[in-house]
Order: C-alpha cells, then sequence, then structure tokens
C-alpha cells in the first residue's frame, strides 16, 4: 500500500489511513533488522553505586525521518552590558502595631498580593530594575538599598481593602497619619542584604556547552530564580493581571466559561527559564483554572446546589450530611466580611449545621445565650436577609469558633476551585482545547506581550528577549509491528492507530466461568440482546466463551454489593468454578455505582470486574473495545511485538539482549491541596512489574503513605514481591535487568528519588539472594510540564493538525549535558499534544540513544485496552491507573461517616484481594 500521511518508512511502502494491513513475518523482521544496523543500540553503561549523579547523555538519536517542529520557547539572549550579579535582598512586612509582639511558629506571612502592594509603593523612588517575588525576596541589578538591616515605615489607603489585615473601626474627622482614626495603614518594612548572585554563571556555563560539550551538569538554579521573579514582577505590576503561585491570570472573553457551582474559567500562562542546547530559553504555555466567582458567598451556595434564588436552599439545608459537605466543600477559600468596622478578610474553617437564626452563642456583655441572627439584629443593627442560612467559622483556633452569616461575605478574587465535577472537568477541558493552530496564536500573543512589557526592566540586566518560537530538529520514529494470532503480523501504520476488523488476540484466554449483574431495569435495556452481540465480538477476537448463559442478576443502585456476591455464587454453582469475570450493566456514567462495583470486587471478591453504560453499549466498535479489557482481565495478550523465531526479545531494543529481564513502572497520587488539611488523608503510591517478556501482563501492588511524600517509602517491599512473581512465573529465572519508568516526579526531586527509590530495589534484589544484582535503567517520565511541540511551516501533521505520532526531540531544548528527550507517541484527539519528558537518571544497562527512545515508543503501542498508541508508555500508564483505583478503595477521615462500635472513624483501606493482585483488574 502507499504511505501513511508522514509517509512511511523509506522503502518500506508501510501503513495505510488507520494502519491494519497484514504483512510477513520474515520481511518484517528484515526491515527492522536492516534499520537497526545503522544505529546506536549500546552506549556505556554506568556501574551501580550509591552515588547520585545523573548520567551524561550518551549521544544523539538517528532513527526515523528528519522535520523541523516549533516549541514554546523564546530565547533570552545576553547583551554587551550583561549585569554580573543580582543584589537578593530578605525583605520583612508586617503591621507596625505588631512589631514588637514575639512572633510565633502559627503567625501566618502576609498575602503575596499585599506584599506586592507594600513593596510597589516603597519602591516608587528606587531605580529601575528591581523585582519581588511577593513573599521574601527582591533582586537588583544594583545595590539599591543598605546592606545592613533596614527598617522604614510604607503607608496603604485603608480603602485600597487590605487583605489578612483586620481594619479597625473608622472615625470621622481628622486622626494621625496612621492608627484607629486614619484612613491609612501602617507597615514596617525591613529589609537586608543576603547574597549576591552569580547572573554570568548561566551564560558562561552555556556558551562552554556550545562551543566544546558540557562536561558536567547544570549546577546552580539561582539566576534562574531570579530571572523567573523578575519576570513575574513585571506581569504582578499590571493591575489586570492575576498571580497566582507561578502562573498570571488575565480576562480573556475568548476563553470564558461559566462552569457552575459559582465557578469559571480563566485563562492565564506560566513561565520558567531553561537553560538548554540553544542556550537561555524561556518556556511561556497557556493555562486554564478553575476560578471561584467574585460573587456574595450565598450566591456561590446557591450555586452550588443549582438553585437561582438563595431562599429555595432552606428546605437542602435540612438534609443531613449537609453541613459536612459544605465544610469540604467551602474550606480554604478566603471571603471579605463587609460591616460598620471596615472590611475583613478571612479563611472558611467550618460551616454551622443550623441557620443564624438557631445558632446560638453565650454573649459575656448581655450575660445570656443568644442567637447569631438576634446579635447581628439588636447589637450590630443589622437585619439578616436569611435568618435561616447557616454560618461560617473563621477562627483559626481549633477550640474556638467564630460564627459570620454567610450573607455578609464575599469570595475573594484569583482564587483556583481545585474540586471539580464531572461536567464541570468536561467544560474546562473543552475550554482549554485548543488546535495546534490556535494555540500557537495565543502562544505568540502572549509572547509578545511578555516581551514588549519586559523590554525595559531586561534591559537593565542586559538581557533581551526575542518573541520568535524556537525552530527546533526532530525526527518521526518508525512504528513497530505487531503480532497477533491473526494476522499473525500487522503494519500498524504511521498514524497511531489502528483497528481490530478480523484481528485474533495472540493469546485470548477462554471464559469459562462468568457472572452477569444489571443494575438497570429489564424494561430499560435489552441486556440479552447486548450480551449476545459481545459474546460473538469475543469469539470473533479468539476468546472461547462457553455454550452456557449465566443466570442475570436484578439490582438496583442501593443493593450493589449483595447483587455482585448473588452472581459470584451463582456462577460458581453454575459452572462449578470460581468464576473469572463479573459483567455489570450501569444505567449511566455515575462516579459513585462504578467506584462501589470495583470495591466490591476488587477487595472482597476478587474477581475482576466489568461494567458497561446501558446508554453506550452496541455497536462492534464498543464491542471489540469492551472484548480488549475483558481477555486483558483474563490474563490473555492482546497483541504483542514482532518477535524473532530465534529470539522472542530481539526487537526490544538493547533489553531483550538479557536472557531475563523485567520493566517495571511507579506512580504516586497525591490528595488535592485542599484535601490535604483533612488529617485522615494520604497519598498513595503504586508500582506495576511486567510477568513475562513479552511486557504485555503485569502484577501490581499499592501502597498508602503520608500525604504528600513524593517518593515510595515501601518501595523495596513492593518490588521484592514482584520480582518473586516473575521468579516463580518464569521457571524460577530472576530477571537481569530491570527497566523502570518513574511517573510524576519534579526536576528538584530527581536526587532525592534516586537517592532512596534505587537503592530501595537494590535493597529488594538484594534480599532475594545477597549477590543478586541486575543492570537497572530508571528513567523518570514527566506529563506535568509546559512544553508544546508544534508542526512547523511544511512539516507533516496528523488529522487532527499535531505533530505526527512517534516525533521525538532530543535536541535544541533538551538538557546541554544530561540524559533526556522529548517523546510525542499519540495521535492528537482535541486539542494540542502535549509530548511526554524522558529524562535517564541511571543507565546500567548502557543504553543507546536510538534504543530506549525507540524501545519506548514501540512499548506506546501495547497498551492493553485501545488499538492506539499512547500519550507515554504503558508501565507508568498502568501504575497511574492501579493508583487512581486505590485512591477510589482508600476512605479519609472527613469521608467515613460511620462510626463502629463507638470508635471513631479513621481513614479505610481495602488493598485488592490477593487472588487479583498479580492481574490487570483495574483495564
Amino acid at each position: 500500500g502507499g504511505r501513511g500521511r508522514g509517509g512511511g518508512r523509506e522503502g518500506g511502502g508501510r501503513g495505510g489511513g488507520g494502519g491494519g494491513g497484514s504483512v510477513a513475518p520474515t520481511a518484517a523482521a528484515q526491515e527492522l533488522t536492516g534499520l537497526m544496523r545503522g544505529l546506536t543500540i549500546r552506549g556505556s553503561a554506568q556501574h551501580s553505586d550509591a552515588s547520585t549523579v545523573l548520567p551524561k547523555r550518551p549521544g544523539y538519536g538517528t532513527a526515523g525521518r528528519s522535520i523541523k517542529v516549533l516549541a514554546n520557547y523564546f530565547k533570552i539572549q545576553p547583551t554587551a552590558n550583561l549585569a554580573q550579579t543580582a543584589i537578593h535582598y530578605d525583605v520583612d512586612i508586617r503591621p507596625t502595631e505588631d512589631v514588637d509582639k514575639p512572633r510565633g511558629p502559627a503567625d501566618r506571612p502576609l498575602p503575596p498580593k499585599l506584599c506586592r502592594r507594600v513593596i510597589m509603593e516603597a519602591g516608587k523612588t528606587w531605580p529601575l530594575g528591581w523585582g519581588f517575588d511577593g513573599r521574601k525576596n527582591l533582586y537588583a541589578p544594583q545595590r539599591i538599598l543598605p546592606q545592613a538591616p533596614t527598617s522604614f515605615v510604607v503607608l496603604l489607603p485603608r480603602d485600597q481593602d487590605i487583605e489578612g489585615v483586620k481594619s479597625p473601626p473608622r472615625s470621622r474627622g481628622a486622626g494621625p497619619p496612621s492608627g484607629p482614626g486614619s484612613n491609612m495603614k501602617s507597615f514596617t518594612v525591613t529589609t537586608k542584604e543576603v547574597a549576591m548572585v552569580d547572573m554570568q554563571y548561566v551564560f558562561n556555563y552555556l556558551s562552554d556547552a556550545q562551543r566544546s560539550g558540557a562536561t558536567a551538569a547544570f549546577q546552580d538554579p539561582t539566576p534562574l530564580a531570579v530571572l523567573d521573579t523578575l519576570m513575574r514582577w513585571m506581569a504582578a505590576c499590571d493591575p489586570n493581571n492575576t498571580i497566582v503561585g507561578r502562573s498570571v491570570y488575565y480576562f480573556d472573553e475568548r476563553l470564558h466559561a461559566n462552569l457552575g457551582g459559582g465557578v469559571e474559567t480563566m485563562p492565564g500562562y506560566v513561565q520558567h527559564h531553561k537553560p538548554s542546547q540553544a542556550g537561555l530559553l524561556l518556556n511561556l504555555d497557556l493555562v486554564m483554572s478553575a476560578m471561584w466567582k467574585t460573587q456574595e458567598l450565598v450566591r456561590t451556595m446557591a450555586d452550588m446546589l443549582g438553585f437561582r434564588d438563595p431562599r429555595d436552599m432552606v428546605q437542602r439545608l435540612r438534609m443531613p450530611d449537609m453541613a459536612r459537605r459544605w465544610k469540604r466543600e467551602l474550606s480554604g477559600v478566603r471571603v471579605s466580611i463587609g460591616d460598620e468596622g471596615g472590611t475583613r478578610r478571612k479563611t472558611i474553617r467550618g460551616v454551622s449545621e443550623v441557620g443564624a437564626a438557631q445558632l446560638m452563642f453565650y454573649n459575656e456583655k448581655e450575660g445570656r445565650d443568644m442567637s447569631v441572627a438576634e446579635y447581628f439584629d439588636k447589637i450590630k443593627k443589622r437585619r439578616l436577609t436569611y435568618p435561616q442560612l447557616p454560618c461560617i467559622n473563621v477562627s483559626t483556633q481549633p477550640d474556638k469558633k467564630t460564627w459570620i452569616p454567610v450573607e455578609l461575605c464575599t469570595v475573594q478574587p484569583g482564587q483556583r476551585r481545585t474540586k471539580l465535577d464531572g461536567p464541570q472537568t468536561a467544560a474546562i477541558i473543552k475550554k482549554a482545547a485548543q488546535r495546534p493552530g490556535e494555540k500557537m496564536e495565543y502562544l505568540n500573543g502572549i509572547a509578545s506581550w511578555v516581551q514588549e512589557n519586559s523590554k525595559a526592566l531586561l534591559s537593565k540586566w542586559g538581557l533581551q528577549m526575542s518573541d520568535k518560537m524556537a525552530e527546533v530538529d526532530a525526527r518521526i520514529l518508525p512504528p513497530p509491528y505487531i503480532m497477533y494470532g491473526n494476522p499473525t503480523c500487522m503494519n500498524v501504520g504511521e498514524n497511531g492507530s489502528w483497528n481490530l476488523r478480523d484481528v485474533k488476540f495472540l493469546q485470548g484466554r477462554p471464559l469459562k466461568s462468568w457472572g452477569v449483574v444489571s443494575l438497570v431495569r429489564r424494561e430499560d435495556f435489552d441486556l440479552a440482546r447486548f450480551l449476545e452481540e459481545l459474546y460473538r465480538m469475543l469469539v470473533t477476537c479468539g476468546v472461547q466463551v462457553g455454550n452456557t448463559r449465566p443466570q442475570v442478576v436484578w439490582g438496583n443502585m442501593g443493593n450493589i454489593a449483595p447483587s455482585l456476591h448473588q452472581a459470584r455464587d451463582l456462577a460458581e454453582r453454575q459452572f462449578n468454578m470460581i468464576p473469572q469475570l463479573i459483567l455489570v450493566a450501569l444505567p449511566a456514567k455515575e462516579v459513585q455505582p462504578y467506584k462501589e462495583v470495583k470495591r466490591v470486587s476488587d477487595t472482597e471478591l476478587g474477581i475482576p470486574s466489568q461494567c458497561f453504560v446501558v446508554t453506550k453499549a452496541g455497536g462492534p466498535q464498543y464491542c471489540a473495545n469492551v472484548a480488549l479489557k475483558i481477555n486483558a482481565k483474563l490474563d490473555g495478550i492482546n497483541g504483542a511485538l514482532l518477535a524473532d523465531q530465534t529470539n522472542p526479545a530481539r526487537f526490544m531494543l538493547r533489553l531483550g539482549e538479557y536472557p531475563h529481564f523485567v520493566v517495571m513502572g511507579a506512580d504516586v497520587t497525591h490528595p488535592t491541596a485542599a484535601a490535604r488539611r483533612d488529617p485522615g488523608e494520604r497519598s498513595i503510591a503504586a508500582v506495576v512489574c511486567s510477568r513475562d517478556r513479552t511486557l504485555c501482563r503485569f502484577a501490581s501492588r499499592m501502597l498508602l503513605q503520608a500525604a504528600g511524600a513524593e517518593v515510595i517509602v515501601d518501595l523495596k517491599g513492593a518490588a521484592r514481591e514482584l520480582l518473586l512473581t516473575y521468579y516463580r512465573e518464569n521457571g524460577q529465572n530472576k530477571p537481569q535487568a530491570i527497566l523502570f519508568y518513574r511517573d510524576g516526579v519534579a526536576e528538584g526531586q530527581f536526587s532525592q528519588v534516586l537517592e532512596e527509590e534505587y537503592k530501595a530495589l537494590r535493597e529488594a534484589c538484594s534480599s532475594l539472594e545477597q549477590s543478586y544484582a541486575p543492570a537497572i535503567t530508571f528513567v523518570v517520565v514527566q506529563k506535568r510540564h509546559n512544553t508544546r511541540l508544534l508542526p512547523a511551516p511544511g512539516s507533516p501533521t496528523d488529522r487532527s493538525g499535531n505533530i505526527m505520532p512517534g516525533t521525538v526531540v532530543d535536541r535544541t531544548i533538551c538538557s546541554p549535558y544530561e540524559y533526556d528527550f522529548f517523546l510525542n507517541s499519540h495521535a492528537g484527539l482535541q486539542g494540542t499534544n502535549k509530548p511526554a519528558h524522558y529524562h535517564v537518571l541511571r543507565d546500567e544497562m548502557g543504553f543507546g540513544a536510538d534504543a530506549l527512545q525507540l524501545l519506548t515508543y514501540w512499548l506506546c503501542f501495547l497498551y492493553a485496552r485501545c488499538t492506539k498508541s499512547v500519550s507515554y508508555c504503558p508501565p507508568a500508564y498502568y501504575a497511574h491507573l492501579v493508583a487512581f483505583r486505590a485512591r477510589s478503595l482508600f476512605t479519609s477521615t472527613s469521608d467515613s461517616s460511620s462510626e463502629v462500635s463507638g470508635v471513631e472513624a479513621g481513614p479505610s483501606f481495602r488493598t485488592v484481594h490477593a487472588n487479583i493482585q498479580d492481574r490487570m483488574y483495574y483495564m
């Protein structure tokens, strides 16, 4: 056939539109053998020692067809008057009346927005060029303040609604310049010079690296922090911007959407400076966040319940658990409270169970109990409009409550909403999904704005910014060949997807005993008809299905657990064996019923379940997708990389040179920032490990650890169990090589993760046998980065306008020394693709650049639940799925409403049943 849209392998004539042509295995093997001849498969291996020095790049890849792409990086060039050093000042800001008070650990710093306002006022007389991070750090290209600690007073008008500081009542008439009777608020700023930062280090290091190659990793990130601070300060000086953390948000009508529930979208950009092979680059990316609307808190609460009029909420408030729900949803939200004493800004700590008219407290002045509503009516002379609505607690002391009626509160601007429901998540994804052309237009607009507005500031540092995107050398890697039962070898094409028409799985596992549960009423769905369609598809794909049909258990949303138990018992009696699978019909795609099905099947029964939503069930494509999942859950193999008759793992580059090897994946999932306040919350780690040399079957373990802990705490124990699983299932052979893909580690954590997790893997091995020391290659996979690769004019694209699957970049925007690359392994669906960033932290196998890039790409074709190459390699993807499943099996303190035998409910976690932890139940 003719070549696919990006062109095929030279001379190979590969791939049509969606891929899926049969090809002779010997011809395919010859082609791959020819391809491998010219490539660097082996590099120099690191010795196994305890050092945390990252390996040097072994060279550049050459596989594939060379193309150009654009990346969202913008060059920062030094000019002749480059600043030698940055003067670093430590800044302390506090209200003047608090200066002499002792400062304890509970005293929180002033909000960044207020600190920036104070320094903006103070810096009006300083020479241009300085920048402030909103907390403690101020940088300037020359000395602008005394070296010794120096204090001065800054006055801000009270009508600026000063955040984080209580405004005392204002009195009429003239008063002192600051104080209770004044319209000004006084702050004392103390500065001292703490360091001089060598700004030339960055450019000296990069020019040496470009001239003669880097001889060591980039050591000092401080100059980059200085530049990040300057650029963010420039954005903060524009009143139209809102700074939240590292992001700069602004209003843009084109990207605005109301998400419901008191939440709206707000676009912005995120930036960071990066030393690269092309010099110093500024990375700019568009971000989209969900923000609480700036409106009355009453309005927000009504929006969350779907009411137009807050009065309609009163009925709903009587429902049990409502106060707990409000506390969970609103805790941490900052509000401003307006009364005759001015404006106060507070954080919601809790919500009352009764309305202001019923909420009683003892008023010491009056010497009696009174309700909050009566207090505001009689004492504050402010009658409440909604006395039936609850109050919020704003006290920072756990043993004290300070109740404020919700109608007096307004939600403050610039607050991200991290907990979104399904429809809100779908809406923000849709709004943020920009096609590559649109994305390029927005990025160029942001870059132009940043360049124009930072020109004066950067010139004081002897720097200038380009507003042209970096043009990058890239290559499109050839796709693999996939083995099936029929055809024995498939050419999947270059478009990153193929179909299952007339395809038999490589190893279809027979379905001999299974149960069926319907949570849908008989009259609402023709279950028998759909099941016959599904069974036919399974047989077509090579999964034998027994002739006897299991008895259906008709349940409902209220009795999910008993229904699943009943289905298990019925199937065992009917087929004389424990069921291999339970099929579950769901009426709609809802989180809670699905979670309950998985909790029961994964932890109580130890039998994989396969859910299907009846509104979508039916048709060959749907049934084929379900068949892929079912065969994986039955421990079958859908498709595998082409094997050579004499050497089955020959095309698993470098890895296949070892007689026995495993690929592992690991990930850690964390609770949201809001949830971390709950003492019962935990982070959950997951580790998966291949069980045979096809790299298609994986065992897994899930581990509970302290909330926010990034390093996997008991990796040693999990890895030991997984290596034993391989040993038992492979003729008592231990793997001689471990390729470990670790998901979700930020660059600042590389050395810590390497030090602790690499050591844990080593200890797991030696615990099996003292002398057992396989070669370990440890690769971090990052998806949470801000690099976007866009097609350059004239370069090939896929159907969505994105760069082609298989596009790899290891030049221009990558590290000058370390071993990293960007790989776009998937076809675009909606919006602009984000490539995965792979960073090698340890390489004892000695992968050549081509070997690791090609192997990683080819593994992306083995993801068991679809016929697409996925966006990052399946071992890391499976670890993510296991961690995500574990999260749904975990209940924190605040979620546990039940109390058993008088003991307060703590966090509960049931790990998966021993029967299925070595199977792919999570597919």
